[in-house]
C-alpha cells in the first residue's frame, strides 16, 4: 500500500499474518517500509511467526450455566458445547463437578480437530436454596471452569379452600 506520513507526525498500520497452509514451526519474514528517509530507507522490520498444532478448547457459552429453579426430585438437564477450534484431536481424560447434585456426562471424550462435542449436566437438587459449583474441564489444551448455579425448589401444590359445601332446596308446602 501507499501513503503519506506528514513531518512529524505518524501513521498507524495494520499487519495481517495468514496461517493458513501453513505446518507447525517458526517462520521469518520482513515487513519492507520505503520512503524518502535518507537515512532509513528501506526500513526493515523483522518478523517472527510461530505456528502451533496443538488442540484449543472453545466453550458454546462461556458464562455460568443456569438451571433456575428445580423441583426436588425432579432432575433437569442442559447441554453445554465443547469445540475444538485447533489443530489436533482434543483429549479430555477427565470432567466432574464440585457438587455431587451436579453430574456430568460424559465424563471423558476426544474431539477431532474442527469438531464438537456435547456435555450433559443434569442438577439434581436435595435441598431447598441456591446451590452452586464448578464444572471442571481437565483437557490437553489446559484446564477449563464453568460454573453452575441452580436452586431446589418444592413442587407446585394444590389445596381446597372451603372444605363444606352448602345446598339450598326449595321445599314443597
Amino acid at each position: 500500500d501507499q501513503g503519506f506520513v506528514p513531518a512529524g507526525d505518524s501513521l498507524d498500520m495494520e499487519a495481517i499474518f495468514d496461517v493458513s497452509g501453513l505446518s507447525p514451526g517458526i517462520y521469518y519474514a520482513s515487513i519492507i517500509i520505503n520512503s524518502n528517509d535518507p537515512v532509513n530507507n528501506p526500513y526493515v522490520i523483522p518478523c517472527t511467526l510461530e505456528v502451533t498444532d496443538g488442540p484449543i478448547l472453545a466453550l458454546g457459552d462461556p458464562g455460568c450455566v443456569d438451571f433456575g429453579n428445580v423441583t426436588i426430585g425432579q432432575p433437569v438437564s442442559q447441554t453445554l458445547m465443547l469445540y475444538n477450534t485447533g489443530c489436533s484431536f482434543l483429549g479430555i481424560p477427565f470432567m466432574g463437578t464440585t457438587n455431587g447434585v451436579y453430574t456430568v456426562s460424559p465424563t471423558n471424550l476426544v474431539i477431532p480437530e474442527g469438531d464438537s462435542a456435547a456435555v450433559t449436566i443434569t442438577f439434581d437438587p436435595t435441598t431447598f436454596g441456591p446451590v452452586t459449583a464448578d464444572l471442571f474441564i481437565n483437557s490437553l489444551a489446559g484446564d477449563t471452569t464453568v460454573c453452575l448455579t441452580g436452586e431446589g425448589g418444592g413442587a407446585p401444590s394444590a389445596g381446597i379452600i372451603d372444605t363444606s359445601l352448602t345446598v339450598i332446596l326449595p321445599g314443597c308446602v
